[in-house]
């Protein structure tokens, strides 16, 4: 099994899509955090937003803005790195090379599954490594003390690195699902991304689409853990719902969506012919 994880480790990395998406995040990060520094300093010392940088770009605040914006990036980073993951071996039609060679279909989808959360926890470490050191620079050059901010605590880091993985799993198995029905890279983008945006206008129709869908219910968890994007309220979110609800039970719906995703996936891929389309 190891030396499975180990080649499909291999594989990932070598991946152009997989330095692609690194690179994007990191320049997402960069450049906002960038921009929000250089907007400080037109504004000039002692206004508001100089002082909202000193707070927000200081250790660890600064790794809470950076989860916030990968909170944003989350379900597009997710659906295209695991539709391009997944899907090159139906467009490659390299599964029928394979496959034969085990005794379980199931174990290579698994090895799949278990190294793109690989990838998402390394993406979030570097991220946020990179978000910090940005955020010290900035706090440098806009002439402020680099010693650690108090309206963060490390905890409270770990509950939102927690959710981000959550929320980025949830989207990953959801265009899983897809790129095995298509059987296609593209395919699992596009239902991936469609599905994701479809569900987000059908849970403002009504409290119960709402309180059954997944979609308020992530918001509801990353709002929870203090990164939600600067997207919703907790008013907001208890509108949608048409009650206050339990961050538990919005994890417990999103975890039914998990589990169903990876039973139908699993379903289907070994059940169905592993031809490209």
């Amino acid at each position: 099994m190891m030396s499975l994880y180990r080649a499909e480790w291999l594989k990932m990395r070598k991946r152009p899509a997989t330095l692609g998406i690194v690179l994007i995040t990191l320049i997402v990060v960069v450049l906002a955090m960038g921009g929000f520094t250089a907007y400080a300093l037109s504004q000039g010392v002692g206004s508001a937003p100089y002082e909202a940088a000193l707070q927000l770009l200081a250790y660890p605040s600064a790794l809470q803005f950076t989860l916030s914006i990968l909170s944003s990036l989350g379900m597009l980073l997710a659906v295209i790195f695991i539709a391009n993951y997944v899907g090159s071996e139906y467009s490659r039609d390299t599964w029928k090379m394979i496959l034969p060679r085990k005794g379980s279909r199931q174990l290579f989808l698994w090895m799949k599954i278990a190294l793109t959360f690989t990838f998402i926890l390394v993406l979030v470490a570097i991220t946020l490594i990179v978000g910090q050191v940005v955020g010290m620079l900035g706090v440098l050059l806009l002439g402020g003390d680099i010693a650690p901010s108090t309206s963060t605590s490390l905890a409270d880091i770990g509950k939102a690195c927690f959710a981000l993985v959550f929320q980025m799993g949830f989207y990953s198995l959801l265009a899983l699902l897809a790129v095995i029905i298509t059987r296609s890279t593209i395919g699992g983008i596009v239902i991936g991304v469609v599905a994701s945006t479809v569900l987000g206008i059908i849970t403002q129709l009504s409290t119960w689409a709402a309180k059954i869908l997944p979609n308020v219910h992530i918001e509801n968890i990353m709002l929870h853990v203090g990164v939600n994007g600067g997207r919703e309220n907790q008013a907001f979110i208890d509108q949608m719902f048409g009650q206050s609800i339990s961050v538990w039970v919005s994890v417990a719906v999103v975890s039914a969506y998990i589990l169903a995703f990876l039973a139908g996936s699993m379903w289907i891929f070994t059940r169905r012919d592993m031809a490209g389309g």
